[in-house]
């Protein structure tokens, strides 16, 4: 499956496409997004694009060639890992003469895998570019990407899919609609991350045991026992502190008053309005601060059950403090 149809109304295609309109295309674009299934499918939706003469029908030859990865023009590299050898590749084969079409294309959708040496080979040829070749970069984290040639790139960004665009897409033939909630609540507007979570069947059973932890959080003497639960184990506790943080939003839905159709967890209403009694409209504003300090140790690859036992030790003594 593709996503060819949301990736065009987004304002990146948008630019992109309007550049390739105006006769205005950059020799390099740097797309950055978290989400490496979007970032795929935008780069193939970009080289159609330039094939198919602004189009990208999908249909057509120039299309079918690039989706099946047999134009001669397009250059694909989306090895698992990306070499220095690769690179030099790409250097001899940017001299050679075009074979069909208007451009020479190379797609590296995990730029970020390059090294400093394979960056900085490329950087002569983004200084002083050819004609008729256009590179689109991926990367999903801009930073680790050389200043130099980011300078040499026009930037487009894909920002987090919302929810509500994600829960249409998802598959509901093979998922239920609880699951396919669950899934991109927890997914930080990550398609990639949605499917893996779909797939592994862990969002679910995550969101059940979390529940129960809150409901039945008492005093710090139950803390190590729900420390051992398995939402807090390596693999899930970045879902789990995602998940954390769209129950304590939609506990603060409920307390505003707002249309209940706005929650990420709609599904489970009943037990969040149950939480809703536990945890005031103050409390959650300073667990939700709470929860994306979490977030931010997560991605310093802190251990995971120091970051759930402090959480579960500030969501006590804030909910103790409120209700004074």
């Amino acid at each position: 499956m593709n996503y060819f149809q949301y990736l065009r109304t987004t304002d990146a295609y948008k630019v992109f496409l309007s550049d390739y309109r105006q006769g205005k295309l950059s020799h390099a674009y740097l797309l950055s997004t978290e989400d490496l299934l979007l970032r795929n499918d935008m780069i193939t939706l970009m080289a159609m694009t330039i094939a198919d003469r602004g189009q990208a029908c999908t249909q057509c030859v120039q299309c079918r060639k690039i989706l099946n990865k047999t134009a001669i023009d397009y250059h694909l590299l989306d090895k698992p890992s990306v070499s220095v050898d690769d690179v030099n590749e790409i250097l001899r084969s940017v001299n050679m003469t075009k074979m069909e079409g208007e451009y020479k294309i190379y797609a590296i959708p995990t730029f970020e895998q390059l090294n400093t040496q394979s960056q900085n080979k490329l950087l002569k040829t983004l200084e002083e570019p050819f004609d008729d070749v256009i590179f689109l970069l991926g990367t999903g984290r801009e930073s680790s990407v050389l200043a130099t040639v980011r300078s040499r790139c026009s930037k487009l960004r894909l920002p987090p899919m919302p929810v509500s665009v994600m829960c249409r897409l998802l598959d509901g033939n093979k998922y239920s609609e609880e699951q396919i909630e669950t899934a991109a609540a927890a997914s930080g507007g990550i398609l990639t991350a949605a499917i893996d979570m779909l797939e592994s069947g862990n969002s679910l059973n995550v969101t059940a045991m979390l529940l129960d932890i809150l409901n039945e959080l008492g005093t710090t003497k139950d803390i190590p026992d729900h420390l051992n639960a398995a939402c807090f184990d390596k693999e899930n506790i970045a879902i789990a502190i995602d998940l954390i943080l769209f129950i304590f939003r939609d506990i603060m839905i409920i307390h505003s008053g707002s249309d209940p159709s706005m929650m990420a967890l709609p599904n489970r209403q009943a037990e969040i309005r149950s939480l809703a009694q536990k945890f005031p409209r103050t409390a959650c504003i300073i667990i939700m601060q709470e929860i994306m300090e979490c977030k931010r140790k997560i991605r310093f690859n802190c251990n995971e059950k120091n970051i759930a036992d402090s959480l579960l030790q500030k969501i006590l003594e804030v909910r103790y403090k409120c209700l004074l």
